[in-house]
């Protein structure tokens, strides 16, 4: 700034030296002052057209103003300022070099008086210095402040730029933990894929268990059942056979139909049949029978329960063949929670019948040739107890069957 105005000071002075005078009114003096005026005019364009002084500053506030425009932080306040300021700075450039300010240089080629053209010169160069001082003072109020204004904007960079580099710091802890995480992600779910393959086949091997414990418990009751079939068997054989005598031997078709009458649907519990408890059982039938029946018939007086009642229609029905006889009854009340039929023959226990709802039944094995009794009897439960009814005896005789 110093030297523009140092620039506008000289021309000033050259200004006032080439002053035309009242008296200097004559062509030679006039071609002389014209070209004292031609060179002043040269030099005021020398200073408008110049790199230094105020278009130096305006370019230089431009520029700055173009730089700061790029930045986002301070598009709003420093750059608005700039920019006012370099327009204040183009319109002091036109205010001290345009050609409105010198209007003397046109009247000289007029040949106007000297008075007002040296009234005019001195009035034009009082109000541009005053001009240039107001300027100046106000450009230099304005560049402090845009100066004041660039240290925050500084200050306020270096911090957003530290909160920056913290928040870069923070993200790439993230992304490492989140790496982790993904890493420890991958081992659990390998993990997790070799447990299930473990688990799978272990379900597998279990439910291979499973089946085979089943299909083992399924052969158990099979064998249990074959036991217990085969066992009766036996024992139904050994009965026959102990009953017979020479004279009077089962006939093979009473046998078999004895043995399925006997062993329908077998509930036998007792004894386990081999070679030495099938013999014993044998040796000792006689005596065992006489003190079983005996026994059952003390247990029949003894457990007998006035609720149980065996049928009164109860009769012979018709005789089948040599050994076999039909007898019926009304199928008694359900409410009778009745068991079984049982049947003795002269006071020996003979068969079970287990289907005594049909109404009906066919006792095997029989001597029909001679006369005997018929004693029927019905068990049941009472009180987790077995309980048995009065007898009902029906007589038979080989030509006459008549209800006693």
């Amino acid at each position: 700034m110093g030297d523009v105005r140092g620039q506008l000071l000289g021309l000033k002075s050259s200004i006032k030296s080439h002053q035309i005078s009242p008296s200097s009114c004559s062509p030679d003096s006039s071609s002389k002052e014209s070209n004292n005026a031609l060179s002043a005019y040269e030099e005021s364009n020398q200073v408008c057209n110049g790199d230094g002084g105020l278009v130096s500053i305006t370019r230089d506030v431009e520029s700055v103003t173009q730089l700061l425009e790029n930045c986002i932080n301070c598009q709003r306040g420093p750059v608005q300022i700039l920019k006012n300021s370099a327009a204040a700075l183009r319109n002091m450039s036109s205010i001290i070099c345009g050609e409105q300010q010198f209007p003397y240089l046109d009247k000289l080629n007029s040949y106007e008086s000297d008075e007002t053209l040296v009234c005019a010169s001195v009035v034009d160069g009082v109000s541009i210095d005053k001009t240039l001082q107001n300027h100046l003072g106000e450009l230099k109020e304005k560049l402090i402040k845009m100066e004041n204004e660039l240290n925050l904007v500084g200050e306020e960079s270096k911090d957003l730029h530290e909160q920056l580099l913290v928040s870069k710091t923070t993200v790439e802890l993230k992304e490492k933990e989140i790496e982790s995480g993904k890493e420890r992600v991958k081992e659990l779910e390998t993990e997790n894929h070799v447990l299930s393959e473990g688990f799978e086949k272990q379900s597998a091997k279990v439910e291979s268990l499973n089946y085979r414990f089943r299909e083992t418990l399924d052969s158990k009751r099979q064998l249990e059942h074959k036991c217990e079939v085969k066992d009766f068997l036996i024992k139904t054989l050994a009965e026959c056979s102990a009953c017979s005598t020479n004279n009077n031997t089962l006939r093979p078709s009473a046998l078999i139909n004895r043995l399925k009458e006997t062993t329908f649907k077998p509930s036998y519990k007792g004894m386990d049949f081999n070679l030495d408890s099938l013999c014993h059982y044998l040796g000792t039938f006689r005596g065992r029978d006489k003190s079983e029946h005996h026994q059952s018939i003390h247990e029949t007086q003894s457990l007998t329960n006035e609720t149980l009642i065996v049928s009164s229609d109860i009769r012979i029905a018709s005789k089948i063949d040599s050994t076999t006889l039909l007898i019926s009854w009304t199928p008694p009340n359900k409410d009778l929670c009745i068991k079984a039929y049982l049947v003795y023959v002269s006071g020996t226990f003979h068969q079970k019948i287990n289907e005594f709802w049909l109404g009906k039944a066919l006792i095997h094995g029989l001597k029909l040739h001679t006369n005997f009794i018929l004693d029927i009897v019905c068990t049941g439960s009472d009180k987790n107890c077995i309980s048995y009814s009065k007898k009902r005896s029906l007589s038979y005789e080989p030509n006459n069957t008549n209800d006693i």
